[in-house]
């Protein structure tokens, strides 16, 4: 009966972390989308005080779970979520190894 209980904690918080997770995900793919428009609209390149600036002009908040959002090679990076395609090298096609 407690290990029923347990679980379903836990899944139910698992549930809600994946949740938190997609929000932030699509929330910092607008906000890039956004930032990019900024910059080219106000000829301007990148600068960390000027992001800053926009995201307190414009935003409440971005990731829900309270991370902290960066501006790095062009992405916004969240300090809570990995972005899935993170780590992930571009392999050339055929270079995998095929299993039999």
């Amino acid at each position: 009966m407690i290990g029923g209980l347990l679980l379903s904690f836990f899944y139910c918080k698992y549930k809600e972390s994946m949740a938190e997770e997609r929000v932030c995900d699509a929330n910092r793919k607008a906000v890039e989308r956004m930032y990019s428009a900024f910059l080219v609209e106000n000829d301007i390149d990148h600068v960390d005080s000027i992001f800053n600036q926009f995201l307190i002009d414009n935003f409440d908040e971005i990731c829900p779970a309270s991370g902290v959002i960066s501006y790095e090679d062009g992405k916004l990076k969240c300090s809570v979520h990995v972005d899935g395609n993170e780590g992930e090298e571009d392999e050339e096609p055929g270079a995998e190894v095929p299993w039999l």
